[in-house]
């Protein structure tokens, strides 16, 4: 006869392995992720200054110091039949100006002369010539001013476009050398123009082989990446048109401003870099400092992990029905495609399995707390609850997951600000700096896809760029 008492465990054993969790269909999802085009368009207006140093030392490089007559000071130099002549022009160093749109790059020369002159019938000299004189030997050189003035822009391919004059030199002191008293300084400013003009070919001869495009190519690939947030995800820009603006000239600078189109993103995962070539400059608009929208995307995960590390193992007595209490294990959230966030509870208790929960995410811009309205069981979750545990059916699970699934998003915006504004002062590529602030970021949307909980926001700032070296 078999133990009255070996039969009872037998008999829970034989129920308990007979019974199943309860696992209800999942919602429908639908495959309608939010692409980035929806985004709208960001413009973003930086003001550029660009110190005119490389421009200067090209300048030095390609104006010589010193400038002689042929073979100086072995051979003379002939100013028609009647007068020969010998000089040596030094100059100092460049002294850069501006005004308006023009650049003008001066410095004064010092020169020398020697000569003498003989009669010359025809081209014929028929005197012997005169013992030679010379201004700027025993005294101090004779001066003259002289440089340059430039227009500097950039074409639409990124090279550069310049036009250069090479000012009249205007002479401050004078030189008359010989008993005719002839007025040598013209024969040598003569010269000197013929020197200075092959100087202003070079010059421009460089700068139409320049040709900015890797240096804003560099700087498009950085935007094409994601930058470190520290903690609270990745920035990246995503940009797609950039225009620039005429040059301006300032004492010793150039400024410009440079405009992007883009569409950024935070991603609490590192994007992936995109490599794109930059595309040609469009015409410029101006805008107003920075509009900035981009999308903040947060991983259901870490939301996941936020609401069940607050629930685990959280209790409810069911009072309807006594004895009877569900343990929540674990909360899985995630988006519906459309307007819905999904809130999927593992559980155990008097019975065990997974409900489903269905509702709107709502943003509070006075306190800065997103959480989900109108919440309620999923309605595949109501039809088999209805015939296989009615007693699931309780405010407290819904009260429970109301209490406990909101989420702070302004300490996330307060800690992302100042991320944000530590990416706008940087050295963004050598010898490129960015300066600014980001005024406010205001959430203006929220987007459960299906792969990421995305918080719309709209940011307002100033934004500028200090440019102190370019590859000339």
């Amino acid at each position: 006869m078999l133990n009255p008492r070996f039969l009872v465990i037998t008999g829970i054993l034989i129920l308990a392995s007979c019974s199943k969790k309860i696992i209800p269909e999942k919602p429908a999802v639908y495959n309608t992720d939010y692409k980035l085009d929806t985004l709208p368009l960001s413009e973003i207006d930086i003001p550029i200054k660009i110190n005119l140093k490389p421009l200067y030392d090209l300048a030095e490089k390609k104006v010589e110091t010193v400038y002689t007559s042929d073979n100086y000071p072995n051979q003379w130099s002939y100013d028609g039949c009647d007068t020969r002549y010998m000089y040596q022009f030094k100059r100092d160093r460049l002294r850069i100006s501006t005004k308006n749109n023009v650049i003008r790059l001066a410095f004064s020369g010092f020169y020398k002369v020697r000569g003498s002159q003989r009669v010359c019938v025809g081209n014929t000299g028929v005197s012997p010539w005169a013992p030679d004189c010379s201004c700027g030997y025993k005294e101090e050189p004779r001066r003259v001013e002289v440089g340059f003035q430039a227009v500097i822009g950039i074409h639409a391919d990124y090279s550069v476009s310049s036009i250069i004059e090479r000012m009249e030199p205007l002479p401050v002191d004078k030189c008359e050398v010989c008993f005719f008293k002839k007025d040598i300084t013209k024969t040598v400013m003569d010269q000197l123009k013929l020197e200075l003009d092959s100087a202003k070919m070079s010059i421009m001869d460089t700068l139409s082989k320049i040709n900015l495009r890797s240096q804003f190519q560099n700087i498009w690939n950085k935007l094409n990446s994601g930058q470190n947030l520290y903690g609270l995800g990745y920035l990246k820009m995503n940009p797609e048109k950039i225009r620039i603006s005429s040059l301006a000239a300032d004492n010793d600078t150039i400024s410009l401003s440079v405009g992007l189109s883009a569409r950024p993103i935070i991603s609490s995962v590192k994007p992936a870099d995109t490599k794109s070539p930059i595309p040609n400059i469009s015409d410029f608009k101006p805008h107003s400092s920075f509009n900035l929208f981009l999308d903040a995307q947060l991983d259901y995960d870490s939301l996941s992990n936020i609401i069940t590390n607050r629930m685990k193992g959280y209790r409810m007595d069911i009072s309807q029905v006594p004895q009877k209490y569900v343990m929540v294990e674990s909360v899985k959230i995630y988006g519906d495609g459309k307007d819905k966030l999904i809130l999927g509870v593992e559980f155990s208790g008097s019975n065990s399995g997974i409900m489903y929960f269905i509702g709107k995410p709502v943003y509070d811009k006075i306190t800065g707390t997103l959480e989900i309205k109108n919440l309620d069981y999923d309605l595949k979750t109501k039809n088999l609850f209805l015939n296989t545990a009615k007693w699931l059916f309780d405010k407290k699970i819904l009260n429970a997951l109301n209490k406990h699934s909101k989420f702070e998003v302004a300490n996330y915006i307060n800690n992302l600000l100042p991320q944000l504004n530590q990416q706008l002062n940087r050295e963004v590529y050598k010898g490129i700096f960015t300066t600014g602030k980001m005024e406010s970021l205001q959430v203006t949307d929220l987007l459960p896809a299906t792969g990421v909980f995305i918080l719309r926001c709209n940011a307002k700032g100033e934004l500028a760029m200090q440019v102190n070296s370019i590859n000339l």
